[in-house]
């Protein structure tokens, strides 16, 4: 049994023994908890490398614009711990690298912003092979989310100096491009 797994069910089994549970809840428990270790166990291994290279600041916002967009729009997973770390990493690099690469003049940005728009209406939500939306009724109101937290964070990100208005603007982007990935890689599952 590996890490992740060792402490979700240690913390789980002292949540659930705690009080009364019907079998679903417990299962549910078990998810949550798990989630919540592994998602807080990638950001801490994140954020010591970023600090490292002295990218904290730029891991903060990449992750914060990239995560409360993915909430609601969805995206890619890989299969195993490992691979999403992996994937995960390489994404944040890019997110904060790109604006570096690419100068982000107001029509770069207008572009990245109309893609973006684009792939999060055509696709999102794109949903957890592990979670699946259930009615066509809820995926309406995920999309919307989708779209009115897209308008939200997209808005916040001209409030930010420029360099981080533009990691935000590619947190944005990167994490719009995941969306028909992840609806390929489910079609193919």
């Amino acid at each position: 049994m590996n890490y992740i797994a060792r402490v979700s069910n240690t913390l789980s089994n002292s949540i659930i023994n705690s009080g009364d549970f019907q079998t679903l809840e417990k299962l549910k428990i078990r998810y949550g908890i798990e989630c919540i270790v592994s998602e807080l166990s990638k950001f801490i291994i994140y954020l010591l490398i970023f600090s490292l290279f002295s990218l904290t600041n730029e891991f903060i916002i990449a992750t914060l614009f990239f995560s409360l967009f993915r909430i609601y729009s969805g995206g890619f997973h890989q299969d195993t711990y490992l691979k999403c770390l992996i994937t995960s990493f390489l994404i944040l690099l890019i997110v904060i690298k790109l604006p570096v690469l690419i100068h982000f003049s107001l029509e770069i940005k207008f572009i990245l912003l109309t893609i973006t728009y684009i792939l999060t209406f055509i696709y999102s939500p794109v949903d957890n092979h592990n979670k699946r939306i259930k009615s066509m009724k809820q995926r309406k109101k995920i999309k919307s989310f989708s779209i009115i937290i897209l308008i939200v964070i997209n808005f916040i990100s001209l409030f930010l100096n420029p360099e981080l208005s533009n990691i935000s603007i590619s947190a944005l982007f990167i994490q719009s491009i995941t969306l028909p990935i992840g609806k390929i890689h489910q079609e193919n599952l």
